[in-house]
Parts: C-alpha cells; structure tokens; sequence
C-alpha cells in the first residue's frame, strides 16, 4: 500500500512543482491507486470462472469442468489474440498504411494484453484460488502452469497429486 501511496504522492509533487508534463499525473493516479488497492485487500483480485454465489467446496463435478471450459477459452484468447492483430498490422506496413498500421498495433496490443490479464488472473473453478499462483511462500507470484497449485485440479479435469 505504501508504494501505491508514494506514487500517487510523488505525481502530485512533480505536478505542483511543474517538474513533469502534464500525462504524469494521471498516469500516477491511476498506478499508484491500482497498487494501493492491490495493498489495501491484500492480494491481486481473481477473475471468476463461475458464479461467486456457489460455494466453492458445494460445487458439483459438472460446475468445475463448465469453469474448466472457461478457462480453456480464456487460454486460446490469450495465446492466440497475438496473431489476430500482429498479422493485419506487417499487412498494413506491406502496403505502406504506417499511421493504419501503428492504430491497429496499438489496439492490438491493449486488447492482448487484456485477454492475457484476465487469463492470468483466473480462478480456479475448484477453489477460487488464481489458478496460476505459486505455493503461499512466493507471494504474489504467477506461473503459466496446467494446474491449480490449490487443489491439483487439471485444465483436462484430472487431479495432479503433485500440485498440492
């Protein structure tokens, strides 16, 4: 929390003082709010793969492969947004539209990054946990895994006896 607090105090510094342009405030609003929210909950929020009204341990099979579905299409999302924008970009600089090009990199990039947010910032199905986050003594750390670290739980649906 106190780094999110020392962002937004330094922008408003650098702002009042006129020693940055204009766009450094509002971008330090923005970061150090975002990191002050991260530090006020305590953790980085998860994006549920299913309705937060189930309780996870009451969730039937069916529930948890319908989550998994979820995940699995946040996944093809993610990995593949890369080229659904990348390829019409080099296409607009073949053919010498570098303004068209640089809007449709731009676009592209934002929304690839979204998808691969919300796809890291999964939960699992299972037990609302990240899906992706390393045992409790790596902190907030994330690793593309197949696997719930949670519960073992599988993107094929399988229990991985070693995950947990």
């Amino acid at each position: 929390m106190a780094f999110g607090l020392a962002n937004v105090g330094g922008a408003v510094a650098w702002a009042l003082l006129r020693w940055a342009p204009w766009y450094v405030l509002p971008a330090g609003l923005v970061v150090g709010g975002a990191w002050s929210y991260v530090g006020y909950i305590g953790t980085i929020p998860t994006i549920s793969t299913l309705p937060r009204a189930l309780v996870p341990h009451a969730r039937s099979a069916i529930e948890v492969q319908r989550g998994l579905a979820i995940l699995k299409r946040r996944r093809l999302l993610a990995h593949w947004s890369f080229v659904v924008w990348f390829l019409p970009t080099v296409s607009l600089l073949a053919y010498g539209f570098e303004r068209a090009a640089f809007g449709v990199g731009i676009a592209g990039v934002v929304l690839s990054g979204i998808f691969n947010l919300v796809w890291e910032l999964s939960a699992c199905p299972r037990c609302d946990n990240r899906f992706h986050a390393l045992p409790s003594t790596a902190g907030m750390l994330s690793w593309h895994t197949k696997c719930c670290r949670s519960r073992g739980l599988n993107l094929t649906g399988r229990h991985d006896p070693s995950a947990t």
